[in-house]
């Protein structure tokens, strides 16, 4: 198998062009319209490989153990790529418009008349915007090189054992959710965070938006007051763990269980909240108590909460950032 880089001058003028030409990608059931589009052959060889198919698209596969299945197929096959050339968008739209070019069509329906791409569709499929770690992951072939290169580990005897421990159910959220931060390229923090999925197995984390992007996003804020790096497999595996369980005891405690609090204020206070007044004001949701001070740099940095507060009085609801409180001192 021959694959190709797209050159530099045929990438400009297809990205550039795609607002006239992208149907072509759906009308067109080869890539021939490419050299007349881009005046030469668009191609230039990069290397031969030993011939390799991606997953199949006629056995009935889902759309995530397609991907599941690629991420191993393409990583085993170009697993001596550099980073810097799997960064390259002229590699990866060499791979889209060349010799899988008529598979990425099929593997999209683009060869269906009933689901027709935008130009956007095209450009996040068949090209690569490298400015960001989500351009990576928004490619149809890169991120799925990419994630078989993160979850790879060559000291084990199923070398993609960690990948399987994430599954193929829903594996592009996963993706998403896990390798957009840039902690995960190390190692031994994606080794806990697989310890995370492991832990749950069958038990499942439900709807990943609910579980798995909040324990990710715990485990990033955690990061703003430790060094990650420094946590063992253990530890990052657990502040995961913790969060997702306080997420589950929440949902699975009945609304009567609910603890309410009970504040006291005298109801002949009248005291009002005016510039530079000190704030206390307590949660209705679950008692916590917080102090503002109402001055020029609250008003500045936080408008909404000064003017939610300016002239209240004692015993007044206002609504802050993250709920309702009630105003139980001012001074």
């Amino acid at each position: 198998m021959e694959i190709c880089f797209l050159k530099s001058r045929a990438l400009d003028t297809l990205k550039n062009g795609l607002p006239q030409i992208y149907d072509k990608y759906f009308t067109q059931r080869d890539n021939s319209w490419l050299a007349e589009v881009c005046g030469e052959n668009p191609f230039v060889k990069f290397r031969d490989v030993p011939d390799f198919e991606l997953a199949p698209l006629d056995k009935g596969l889902g759309e995530g153990e397609i991907l599941f299945r690629n991420c191993k197929i393409l990583y085993k096959h170009l697993s001596f790529l550099t980073p810097r050339q799997a960064a390259d968008e002229r590699f990866w739209a060499g791979l889209c418009h060349g010799v899988f070019y008529d598979y990425l069509r099929r593997r999209h329906k683009h060869d269906t008349e009933e689901k027709r791409p935008t130009a956007k569709d095209i450009k996040t499929r068949f090209f690569f915007e490298a400015t960001s770690i989500t351009g990576i992951f928004r490619n149809s072939l890169s991120k799925c090189w990419w994630t078989g290169r993160a979850f790879y580990d060559a000291t084990r005897s199923n070398v993609f054992e960690k990948l399987d421990i994430i599954g193929a159910n829903d594996i592009s959220s996963k993706i998403s959710y896990v390798l957009r931060y840039p902690f995960t390229a190390n190692p031994k923090i994606l080794n806990g965070i697989v310890k995370f999925f492991e832990h749950f197995g069958a038990k499942g984390l439900g709807t990943l938006k609910n579980t798995l992007r909040p324990a990710m996003y715990e485990l990033n804020k955690r990061g703003g007051a430790v060094v990650l790096d420094c946590l063992t497999e253990e530890e990052i595996a657990s502040i995961m763990i913790e969060h997702v369980e306080k997420i589950f005891s929440q949902r699975e405690q009945p609304a009567t269980s609910k603890k309410k609090f009970f504040i006291s204020i005298n109801p002949n206070d009248t005291r009002t909240v005016e510039l530079n007044s000190r704030v206390t004001v307590v949660s209705l949701r679950d008692g916590s108590r917080h102090i503002y001070k109402a001055d020029n740099r609250l008003k500045k940095k936080f408008s909404d909460v000064f003017n939610e507060l300016i002239g209240k009085k004692i015993n007044s609801t206002v609504t802050l950032r993250d709920g309702k409180y009630k105003i139980t001192d001012i001074t």
